[in-house]
């Protein structure tokens, strides 16, 4: 039994937030933290479906992710605008500011992390040292990039059985990306690389940490018995709730190649991200 609570840091489309919702009862119990209302991933600057509408312009905002939280020490995560911040880095900032100061009061939080660690890492690495860390990837770095794409295309990161009809038909037929969404793209494999550096800081600070693969967790089992040695102990399915096989996403096989009729200008894309970083 590992005496440190997990801490994922994630890029999308690693299996990080199914990963995140198994887990949770045992490390809120075992450790005694508290989870965040509205939304799992305090750190994530907006989300991709909520935005506010100008009536009279019919111009649309995208909406920040603004924490407050209560007397009694409950966050709950707010959708926002006008934007709170200059930037993202300045609402990292903001938010591990406001964690610690929470945790300064003994009260201690299970929350998500997300791309945007990459841009404050020393504050965050700072502020969950007391954490195993849990690097969340994917060995094929196109198809997660694709996987992405075709994601904020169809309005659906996961197949589950409320909208299963709408995934399978967005499956019927291919789809040709944008430039805006290649640029996207590009933005999302800086951040990955940014949030990616973290490892080796975390080696060098001799902080505890693991990286696990999607592609190693393509069954419910596989998906349990990583928990299992990152817990170091089954006593963590205990705690699973009775329905908790509706958070596992139904699966369905997608060759990005078909789905994306420019799928080679992904490649580009990541051949690209790989000899900047070289």
């Amino acid at each position: 039994m590992k005496d440190r609570p997990l801490f994922f840091l994630s890029a999308p489309r690693t299996r990080s937030s199914i990963l995140f919702e198994m887990s949770e009862p045992y490390i809120n119990t075992r450790f005694e933290l508290r989870s965040l209302k509205g939304h799992s991933e305090f750190f994530l600057t907006r989300s991709p479906w909520a935005k506010f509408v100008d009536k009279r312009t019919g111009q649309e905002h995208q909406a920040d992710m603004y924490p407050v939280a209560d007397r009694s020490g409950d966050i709950t995560m707010h959708h926002v605008w006008p934007s709170m911040y200059k930037d993202m880095h300045e609402a990292v900032e903001h938010k591990c500011e406001f964690l610690a100061t929470l945790q300064a009061q003994r009260k201690h939080y299970n929350v998500k992390g997300t791309l945007e660690c990459g841009l404050q890492p020393e504050l965050v690495i700072l502020l969950f040292r007391d954490r195993h860390f849990v690097f969340t990837k994917r060995r094929n770095i196109t198809d997660m990039v694709a996987s992405t794409l075709f994601a904020l295309r169809i309005k659906a990161f996961h197949m589950r059985p409320n909208n299963e009809e709408h995934y399978r038909q967005s499956l019927s037929e291919p789809i040709t990306l944008t430039q805006d969404e290649l640029a996207i793209g590009k933005r999302l494999l800086i951040h990955c690389n940014r949030l990616w550096a973290m490892e080796n800081m975390c080696e060098q600070m001799n902080l505890p940490y693991s990286t696990v693969y999607y592609e190693d967790m393509d069954t419910e089992d596989h998906l349990i018995n990583t928990l299992t040695e990152l817990h170091g102990t089954p006593e963590w399915v205990d705690y699973l709730s009775e329905d908790y096989h509706l958070k596992v996403p139904m699966r369905i096989d997608k060759d990005y190649c078909k789905l994306i009729t420019n799928y080679d200008d992904i490649e580009e894309l990541v051949n690209m991200a790989n000899e900047t970083t070289v």
